[in-house]
């Protein structure tokens, strides 16, 4: 696939479940996206290459001692670099954590006129809960909540809200610890804004494959300093918003610099459109594949014992580490000058990319 004048950026995905948050087998996304051409990609890709092999597939690969090898080979190509390519991760659990204080806490801090993103309070929030709420809950009643949390989201009904609300109660009623109960009471106040939420959320809203791709393209504006075309693999999550995601993409609209601390980035997104390509087609999407999913595999090591451990610390001695652009991942610090998020300026992204939304719909 070509597309003349501009940059192209191959995007491609692992361990992908949709709202299917808690999958026990894949707790770790992964997105990787790269600059390289198609005559670049196919020099990389060669160690993996056999008369057989139509087209490089991480899954395939690792099955054998001979095509783990192959991975790794690939993998420390010189031309894999954080200049050219790039990878970010998702706990799903802790992700779970941080849409609950999104969506149901930071709507409550919002009415009251709180800013819940300056200074990073909503990570520091998403961390203490993360930690906290099995320590002084129990496991079991954290699990359940997580679960009725994701349920409510997708499904939206009567009984999934009263089944949520259910368990936020018992959550509650079980802190061990009366300080952490009252950290906890906002997300049990939110029931009578619920309906709202809902109004304007569905499971996608759970899916990281939306968060990562806007902070790989974000990314990517600044890295080239203008405008760039994309192709992304089969992505059923990018597919349902691409609409909603093209909306949000530069058409001759004055740039700004929005968010706060760390998270500042130029809006609109300098990416010019959406368009899906097949890997078997397209040797770059391939090389993404396979940093995707050796990403997943290697970050999937730090919450559950790596099935292959040699293969794990193969890659974990590899330069995908070098490739990170970032991760939403549960940290034990909840101080602003830790998480690095100290207000220094800046304006809520979020109500400004609602606003910019609302502006191009009407």
């Amino acid at each position: 696939m070509t597309m003349i004048g501009f940059p192209v950026v191959a995007f491609d995905e692992s361990g992908n479940t949709g709202s299917d948050l808690l999958n026990k087998e894949q707790p770790v996304f992964a997105l990787a996206s790269t600059s390289i051409s198609n005559t670049e990609a196919e020099r990389l890709l060669a160690p993996a290459r056999t008369p057989q092999t139509l087209e490089v597939k991480f899954s395939r690969l690792k099955k054998t001692a001979a095509g783990r090898r192959r991975i790794i080979e690939c993998l420390r190509a010189p031309r894999l670099t954080g200049a050219n390519v790039k990878i970010s991760f998702f706990h799903k659990r802790f992700l779970i954590v941080t849409k609950i204080v999104d969506l149901l806490v930071e709507t409550m801090a919002h009415q009251d006129g709180l800013d819940l993103y300056k200074d990073g309070a909503n990570i520091a929030l998403s961390n203490l809960h993360f930690y906290c709420m099995p320590v002084f809950c129990g496991e079991g009643p954290t699990e359940v909540f997580l679960r009725r949390f994701v349920a409510m989201i997708c499904e939206q009904t009567t009984y999934a809200i009263r089944q949520f609300y259910g368990a936020a109660g018992a959550l509650h009623k079980n802190a061990r610890d009366k300080k952490y109960a009252k950290i906890l009471a906002p997300i049990l106040l939110s029931e009578r804004l619920i309906q709202n939420v809902l109004a304007h959320t569905d499971k996608n809203d759970l899916d990281p494959a939306i968060p990562a791709f806007f902070e790989h393209c974000s990314f990517w504006g600044e890295h080239f300093g203008g405008p760039f075309d994309l192709v992304h693999d089969d992505s059923k999550a990018i597919f349902q918003e691409k609409e909603t995601l093209e909306n949000l993409m530069s058409r001759g609209e004055e740039e700004h610099v929005i968010g706060y601390d760390r998270r500042k980035f130029v809006f609109p997104l300098r990416a010019r459109r959406i368009q899906f390509g097949r890997s078997e087609e397209d040797t770059r999407l391939q090389v993404v594949d396979l940093v995707a999913s050796a990403g997943m595999y290697w970050m999937t090591g730090f919450i559950a014992a790596p099935p292959q451990k040699e293969f794990w610390e193969a890659i974990s001695a590899g330069p995908v580490q070098k490739l990170v652009l970032g991760a939403v991942w549960p940290i034990p610090e909840v101080s602003p000058k830790r998480l690095e998020t100290e207000y220094d300026g800046g304006v809520n992204a979020v109500n400004y990319m609602a606003e910019f939304l609302k502006k191009h719909r009407s």
